[in-house]
């Protein structure tokens, strides 16, 4: 519920605010990790931009996973990471629409035993148009959260497509 009264809000806030663009990603990826028996961890992610032709920046929410198997049980696996993200955006190309944004964000991590912490991530994403509406991106980032079990400092890349409206 608290999901959808999330995008419910990005969506008012970004007709009130004259966003001119909405981008839904899915994205696959992951990151090493020496805890894990075969050295990596596997995510994705799903989420929802919000960017301004006036402005060059984008607001995005999302939630990501990142973990060994379907039912996580281990406290590097994070089943759960909601997050908030404010990015600058350089255009790279206007013929074959591509950018470059660049931007950080704060949300919330959970982990199987239960625990819940802040986690803070630094972005780098590259976003080019395929054809029609549909487009693929490439994302880095660094994710940090530490909590009593929580503990991670890690590089994470996802590669995914996109979904984009012009408003």
């Amino acid at each position: 519920m608290r999901k959808c009264l999330a995008v419910v809000a990005i969506l008012a806030f970004a007709a009130s605010a004259g966003a001119t663009e909405l981008t839904l990603r899915i994205g696959q990826g992951g990151f090493r990790d020496d805890r894990s028996s075969d050295g990596k961890i596997g995510g994705g992610q799903v989420c929802l931009d919000v960017a301004f032709n006036d402005l060059p920046v984008a607001f995005s929410i999302g939630e990501e996973y990142y973990t060994r198997s379907p039912d996580p049980t281990e406290s590097y696996e994070i089943p759960s990471i909601v997050m908030g993200t404010v990015c600058y955006v350089i255009p790279l190309a206007e013929e074959w629409p591509t950018d470059l944004h660049l931007g950080g964000g704060i949300g919330r991590l959970r982990i199987p035993q239960g625990e819940k912490t802040v986690a803070l991530q630094a972005i780098a994403r590259i976003r080019t148009k395929a054809f029609w509406k549909l487009g693929i991106y490439a994302e880095g980032k660094y994710i940090y959260s530490r909590g009593e079990l929580i503990d991670f400092n890690e590089l994470a890349l996802l590669i995914g497509i996109s979904f984009g409206l012009r408003l």
